[in-house]
């Protein structure tokens, strides 16, 4: 179960793809620091993010691991 972070929007917004995230129990959020919402009692494990600062950060602010990715997947 994981976590999507973006900055600007959600990647696959148009192509129902965050139909199929949330269906399988992940949560995609955009505009929102992490730091500010409750990742640990939602259960996540894994957090995505476009931010290099998310990515830095988090591990040791959040206890989840991190996948630094790009809005486009690349």
């Amino acid at each position: 179960m994981g976590v999507h972070l973006a900055n600007r929007r959600a990647p696959g917004q148009g192509a129902g793809l965050l139909d199929v995230v949330e269906r399988s129990g992940g949560r995609v959020v955009v505009g929102s620091c992490p730091l500010y919402l409750p990742i640990d009692r939602w259960g996540f494990r894994v957090l995505m993010t476009d931010s290099a600062r998310v990515a830095y950060y988090a591990p040791n602010l959040v206890d989840v691991d991190v996948v630094l990715k790009d809005a486009l997947g690349a």
